[in-house]
């Protein structure tokens, strides 16, 4: 309390309220160019699909923060993920199942909408004949893999022999039958 008050006696305080006052300010907005064609796509592609942009961004985009605080990336890095992902791979192959799951629930953590990591988690839960967990894991890929039918039937096929394993032929059946539905579409 005493240095609060030390601060104001020095007439510290008025410059903190308007340092605090303009930080809260709303920043000045751009107007969007007149020629849509000016407009560029600064997505970031995904790196299992390989389709590269027609041209990069001019320049990356800008994160206004206060000193001394961290950012966090809107779009993880997209290179660490992929890197995870073929690391879990090379686990996977290599029969250490544990380390590969836990590999790709690292990749998950900085992106927990990639269907493709939950496939790849639900495949080593299946390789370790952790089967309710291997079909949820499939299940949360497919919710995530709206546009994406080959990664669909995949999942299916992987949920079809859960199922043979589990004793379900009739479930079985129903998901291989989804899995060729997806294929044929």
């Amino acid at each position: 309390m005493h240095i609060m008050r030390h601060i104001f006696a020095r007439g510290l305080g008025a410059g903190i309220a308007l340092a605090i006052i303009a930080a809260c300010a709303p920043l000045p907005t751009q107007q969007p160019p007149a020629d849509e064609s000016a407009v560029r796509d600064t997505a970031v592609p995904d790196p299992w699909t390989a389709q590269p942009q027609a041209q990069p961004p001019a320049t990356p985009p800008v994160a206004i923060v206060a000193p001394g605080v961290g950012t966090q990336d809107s779009h993880p890095g997209r290179d660490a993920v992929a890197s995870l992902a073929a690391k879990a791979r090379r686990e996977q192959q290599a029969g250490e199942l544990d380390a590969a799951a836990a590999t790709l629930e690292r990749a998950l953590r900085l992106d927990p909408r990639n269907a493709r990591l939950w496939h790849q988690l639900a495949s080593v839960h299946f390789d370790q004949r952790q089967w309710r967990q291997s079909a949820e894991f499939a299940t949360r890929s497919n919710a995530l893999a709206t546009d994406d039918k080959y990664l669909q039937a995949l999942n299916w096929r992987l949920i079809a022999q859960v199922r043979e394993a589990t004793g379900d032929p009739q479930g079985a059946t129903h998901a291989y039958d989804q899995a060729a539905r997806l294929e044929r579409d």
